[in-house]
């Protein structure tokens, strides 16, 4: 059903497609005259605006772009190609455009509005309003790299409020987009200030003696596992590589039914680290707060440290700074499948303080990665929030005027 007092129209009907121009990323470059939008850009960079006044654009030579449209502000331009059927149709509607000289390029349909069709800021919006998305979804699936050609994008059916609701629902989207870009920045930041806090805190204990890993944990590989559950086996989560994320999160666990041995050698405790010993993501490392009921996998080694040398927390933080990630480099077999050599666990490497200076340190570092989580949830329920806006003002279940 069409919204009371929305428009029925087609893309075709709104906006006339401009001609676009297709470089290859070696043909771009920083400091060129001309400005060039990627369809990638489009897809990992922007959300639904492109802000020229705040986000730089890769480059290109004028001579290069002869017959290309020059970009105006309130220009939408869409990537007609995505690898995933979440990215069709994915669009920005382009603003402060001044004096600079801009191109679309690569994979992408430049679409300029009719006169008088869209409030500005709202156009951004339209390739997510329910119907556009349900459209676009229908007429790339089957696809072997999902995509929209002109002539299909032109033939979707979109549904247009009254000039006055447009520009209501543009500034409250506006408004959410804003909270969760200002949170996207403040978190980069605090990152930025964690890792500086890091190395600070990690190169100023003046300890000249070193030690290996293997003298201050007991290192031990997780099991393979079986294929039948026998009686007494008891059911745990179990670390697999790509279960701890790149900053030392677990994200995600196997449910497996171990037996009594297998639990024995692979269970992890609290003040346990884990790091992955194989695969693209070697090196991952994750300390145990307490969590119940995990074991390690064989893609991961557990390391429960000596408490009387180390604190897990410490050696974690270590294992993931610049020394750190230097050593891992150092002691990687760098074969088609990267594997973690021995060698980093028995070559004296490791630095540490006295267990005192640990505890201070890991404590500061973990209350600065808490700021960090608590920052990365709010940021999650506002872009929650966002997203259930769109739906209810997208399709006309919310009115604003």
């Amino acid at each position: 059903m069409i919204p009371k007092g929305w428009a029925q129209s087609t893309v075709g009907e709104v906006f006339a497609f401009q001609r676009t121009v297709a470089l290859s990323r070696a043909q771009l470059s920083d400091g060129a005259p001309c400005g060039y939008i990627h369809y990638g850009d489009i897809h990992v960079r922007w959300k639904t605006h492109l802000d020229l006044g705040v986000h730089e654009l890769p480059s290109c030579a004028l001579e290069l772009v002869p017959s290309a449209t020059r970009i105006a502000d309130g220009d939408l331009v869409l990537a007609d190609a995505s690898e995933d059927l979440d990215g069709v149709g994915k669009a920005v509607e382009v603003r402060n455009v001044g004096e600079r000289s801009v191109v679309a390029g690569l994979h992408t349909v430049l679409m300029r509005p009719k006169p008088q069709t869209f409030a500005p800021g709202f156009a951004g919006f339209l390739t997510s309003m329910p119907a556009f998305v349900a459209q676009a979804r229908i007429l790339a699936a089957g696809l072997k790299v999902f995509g929209l050609s002109k002539s299909s994008l032109a033939k979707i059916t979109v549904f247009l409020p009254p000039m006055l609701e447009q520009q209501a629902i543009a500034e409250a989207l506006s408004d959410a987009d804003g909270l969760v870009e200002s949170l996207d920045a403040l978190i980069a930041k605090k990152r930025d200030l964690r890792q500086a806090a890091m190395e600070s805190l990690l190169a100023r204990h003046g300890v000249e003696d070193f030690v290996s890993i293997d003298e201050v944990t007991e290192r031990s590989a997780g099991f393979w596992g079986k294929s039948v559950r026998a009686p007494g086996d008891e059911e745990y989560g179990v670390i697999r590589a790509g279960d701890i994320s790149s900053d030392g999160k677990l994200i995600g666990s196997a449910q497996r039914f171990l037996s009594l041995v297998e639990v024995e050698r692979s269970e992890v405790h609290e003040g346990d680290v884990v790091i992955t010993a194989s695969g693209n993501g070697l090196g991952k490392t994750w300390c145990s707060s307490g969590e119940s009921r995990l074991a390690a996998s064989n893609f991961v080694r557990r390391l429960r440290p000596d408490t009387r040398r180390v604190v897990g927390k410490y050696l974690a933080y270590v294992l993931q700074s610049r020394e750190g990630r230097k050593q891992l480099q150092i002691h990687t077999a760098t074969t088609a499948y990267p594997n973690l050599m021995l060698t980093y666990f028995r070559e004296s490497w490791l630095q540490l303080p006295e267990i005192e200076n640990q505890l201070r340190t890991a404590q500061v570092l973990s209350d600065m990665d808490a700021e960090i989580d608590a920052l990365v949830a709010q940021r999650e329920k506002a872009e929650l929030l966002k997203q259930g806006m769109m739906q209810e003002l997208l399709s006309g279940r919310v009115r604003l005027v």
